[in-house]
């Protein structure tokens, strides 16, 4: 009996709670939230090791899931930007999907040869369904492997903008970093 007494003792006050502080309105269902748009392809980046002493060769091992058009910079440890794929030694940079290509492939004219100073070097590979170029080449010197003439910011500026003007299912990147020493 007390048990019963208690429990409708609990249940008046919280009836009194509410009718006192009133419930909260429900609310309105929110908008669905728009998924991000990402790249209907997916890319992989290596190399052989993740520390190279000045004057070794790197050989950067690229896949897509998809047929596609492969750029790739250099970033090196002074921040010079340099345009190692395609270049005028190698200008196709359309691969196949679903198969490993080695850049450069024991058949290309060119090796990639770190250069110091030690520090950490970056190689951004960006991927895209069309051919397009993804910076413009007024914006780089004219050499075999064109280096940027600007900053890091301006060629980020720069690189943002074009891959702005592709649909988002249509290009891809990533980046892959290494130690000189």
């Amino acid at each position: 009996m007390m048990k019963i007494k208690t429990l409708g003792l609990m249940l008046s006050v919280v009836v009194f709670t509410l009718l006192l502080y009133g419930c909260p309105p429900p609310q309105p269902p929110g908008p669905t939230p728009t998924p991000t748009p990402t790249a209907s392809f997916s890319l992989d980046v290596s190399t052989l090791q993740s520390s190279y002493q000045i004057g070794e060769s790197v050989i950067v091992s690229v896949r897509s899931d998809q047929p596609c058009y492969v750029t790739m910079f250099n970033i090196d440890t002074a921040g010079v930007i340099t345009q190692i794929f395609p270049n005028n030694l190698a200008p196709n940079n359309y691969i196949d999907g679903q198969q490993i290509y080695h850049i450069p492939s024991q058949s290309d004219r060119f090796r990639l040869r770190v250069a110091g100073p030690a520090g950490t070097e970056q190689i951004r590979v960006i991927a895209t369904l069309q051919n397009v170029g993804i910076v413009a080449p007024r914006e780089f010197t004219s050499a075999d492997f064109p280096v940027f003439k600007g900053s890091l910011e301006e060629f980020e500026r720069i690189l943002e903008q074009q891959l702005a003007q592709l649909p988002v299912s249509d290009w891809t990147q990533t980046s892959i970093t290494f130690q000189v020493q």
